[in-house]
């Protein structure tokens, strides 16, 4: 225990090791006598720890396949999980494999789980780090989970996996390949980053991915564009305007190369540009934009298709700042009729139509107008997501001085 510098890791290993009878007692002692195990302490102690591990594992003394495992569990995070996950993500039965690993204390068990040491881990990845190949299986299950990055159900199933992609991320950036698994991978979980509001980390991973593409023979131009697309999608929601419009221009040159200017997903990048125009108050060209955007999807979609309530929608509000209550007012209706008949009338997306149609009647002094558009948003709110939601913390903001003005009038 002197020699282990009482660190509880290295006592259970050798206790684990001996009990294993992989090594014996006296074995144990010899080593740190004739300095082939090294007393933890000292300044590099990093190294001192691969060191004793290299000694006391023996894991050149394993066979391919635990060998193959090991690294494979090296990419997980170091917790706890269960052996029916485990099986399901190796595709094969590794209980008794497991087991064994765990005897000679490479990896620990509680009940039907295993775990590896982060120490284990940091040791494999050190000195026999694995390949893309080795860890393919692994990086494959997870490709699937996060493949559709802008779907709602992707994004809710990728955020129960996210401490495993996080793990899995710090591996393949550590990687020296640069192909086409890596650079999709990184895409998209920097997208699934950008939805759950970690920017930060969805930039590193987008950047990556696109310097990976611009080293890459063969790239496909449209899955640079989406690159560019959730770049500016990032740049955009942490108020970097500037690089956003940037990089939907870029995006955006590239599908009218590639798909020529009546494309569905051209339609896609004209609404993200006139965002960013109306975000900058530049709202004529917003409106230039947008109007693109509609002409394309309305040859596209069904005229009660929710997208078109949305392009509607941001037209009005573009209108509304430059107050052209006419404009405001006609594609609020347009919004409001597709949003009343798709969603229905009680909607959460039919009730921010209501409270933004509010605002153009309290602009055009229509008092009594705006507190019954006001008071239906609120009413739907309070049925889906309660009184003290911040939708409708909102409304009541907007609902306080609307009454004292109606008031006044009456």
């Amino acid at each position: 225990m002197e020699y282990c510098g009482n660190h509880t890791f290295f006592i259970k290993l050798i206790a684990k090791m001996i009990r294993s009878r992989r090594t014996t007692y006296d074995e144990i002692i010899d080593k740190f006598k004739n300095n082939l195990l090294l007393p933890l302490g000292g300044e590099d102690i990093k190294a001192i720890i691969h060191t004793n591990i290299e000694q006391l594992l023996g894991m050149q003394q394993l066979d391919y396949e635990h060998k193959l495992l090991l690294k494979r569990f090296s990419v997980l995070p170091s917790i706890e999980i269960d052996i029916e996950f485990l099986e399901q993500l190796f595709q094969a039965n590794i209980q008794d494999k497991l087991d064994f690993l765990a005897n000679i204390g490479l990896l620990s068990r509680l009940g039907k789980s295993y775990k590896m040491h982060h120490i284990i881990k940091y040791y494999i990845h050190d000195y026999t780090p694995p390949t893309l190949q080795e860890i393919a299986i692994v990086v494959d299950f997870f490709a699937k989970i996060i493949h559709d990055s802008h779907n709602p159900q992707s994004i809710k199933e990728a955020k129960n996996y996210l401490i495993y992609l996080k793990a899995i991320k710090m591996t393949l950036l550590s990687l020296p390949d640069n192909n086409a698994i890596l650079y999709t991978f990184f895409e998209h979980l920097g997208t699934i980053y950008y939805h759950i509001g970690e920017y930060h980390k969805a930039l590193e991973l987008l950047h990556k991915s696109l310097e990976m593409q611009s080293h890459s023979i063969g790239i496909k131009p449209l899955v640079l564009a989406k690159n560019y697309n959730d770049l500016g999608l990032v740049y955009k929601s942490i108020k970097d305007y500037e690089r956003a419009l940037m990089f939907f221009k870029k995006g955006l040159k590239i599908r009218q190369q590639e798909l020529g200017d009546e494309n569905f997903e051209v339609a896609y990048s004209y609404n993200n540009i006139g965002l960013l125009y109306r975000l900058n108050g530049n709202y004529e060209e917003s409106l230039l934009f947008f109007e693109k955007a509609l002409k394309i999807k309305e040859k596209h979609l069904d005229s009660l298709d929710p997208d078109l309530a949305n392009l509607y929608n941001n037209i009005a509000l573009t209108y509304q700042k430059l107050n052209n209550h006419k404009g405001t007012a006609y594609f609020f209706a347009k919004a409001l009729k597709v949003r009343e008949k798709s969603l229905g009338v009680n909607h959460p997306d039919t009730a921010q139509i209501y409270s933004d149609l509010a605002m153009l009647y309290k602009d055009m002094k229509k008092h009594a107008k705006a507190l019954a558009q006001l008071e239906k948003s609120v009413a739907i709110y309070n049925a889906h997501f309660g009184a003290n939601h911040k939708k409708n913390i909102a409304n009541y903001n907007k609902l306080a001085p609307v009454s004292y003005t109606h008031l006044r009038a009456h």
